[in-house]
């Protein structure tokens, strides 16, 4: 159904007509990546921006960024490294020149996944640009929202801060953010206090540093699992059993806080 609403839009007159085509080639480009054709689905979203080449702006809305923030993802899971930063940059590019604060939104979403992205590779000038961008668009916000914005930017500085081997400044910039979050109410801070939770308790346990591994269960007497071996794609998380009792699971999560004590004043 959606590839017949994308052809019979494709070539109407109609500004209406070409929106619905639009529309219906970013659902599929939506179905495709939630099915895992991530390729299929980053070319589905692409062929959004043809269809509302000319259109207003009133009728274009947030297809444009939703377009290119699709496409950025799609890419990126499909390995494509290249094309999922040039689809979020211009995420980036498109959303803040809009007027429409949907599209702003997904500007931002993109931009602290560009920042994840350029940290990881050690692109860190550019990461640093699209951080200072960002933090422009904090006077867009006020009250609560602002702080929830203020702590995904130290979040951001501190995962580019992990990644350039700074681990006492990442420290420091996610215990601002969870210092920012802390007082609000739950249903504003909970998920941005968990991610926030879960870079401090991985910034010393990443996947991938084995020796680190080692080292809390030699000096601590922590034993944890990589995350990967319970047949998962991800790598930014570890396991631990959570069978002992409240107090035995205290005295682990102390344990690992005072190895990474060590690590901040090393």
């Amino acid at each position: 159904w959606l590839e017949e609403a994308e052809a019979a839009g494709r070539d109407s007159a109609t500004p209406i007509g070409r929106v619905i085509a639009a529309r219906a080639a970013l659902e599929r480009a939506a179905l495709l990546g939630n099915s895992g054709h991530h390729d299929e689905a980053a070319h589905a979203a692409e062929r959004v921006m043809p269809l509302v080449a000319g259109l207003a702006p009133e009728f274009i809305g947030t297809l444009v960024s939703e377009a290119h923030a699709l496409a950025g993802h799609a890419f990126y899971v499909a390995g494509d490294r290249v094309h999922a930063l040039e689809e979020l940059n211009a995420t980036l590019e498109s959303g803040f020149a809009s007027t429409e604060e949907g599209s702003r939104e997904v500007a931002r979403v993109a931009g602290f996944r560009l920042i994840g992205i350029l940290s990881d590779q050690r692109r860190f000038d550019e990461a640093d640009a699209v951080l200072d961008r960002l933090a422009d668009d904090a006077e867009s916000f006020t009250g609560a929202a602002r702080a929830v914005y203020e702590a995904r930017l130290a979040r951001a500085r501190g995962h580019r801060a992990w990644r350039s081997g700074d681990r006492f400044e990442a420290r420091h910039q996610l215990e601002q953010s969870l210092g920012i979050l802390e007082p609000l109410e739950p249903a504003m801070r909970d998920a941005a206090l968990h991610a926030t939770a879960r870079d401090l308790g991985m910034m010393a346990l990443e996947d991938g540093r084995p020796e680190e591994a080692l080292e809390l269960l030699e000096r601590k007497h922590v034993l944890v699992a990589p995350g990967s071996s319970f047949n998962v794609p991800y790598r930014d998380h570890f396991r631990l059993t959570l069978l002992p009792d409240a107090e035995q699971m205290a005295e682990v999560f102390a344990r690992i806080e005072s190895l990474l004590d060590e690590y901040a004043a090393a």
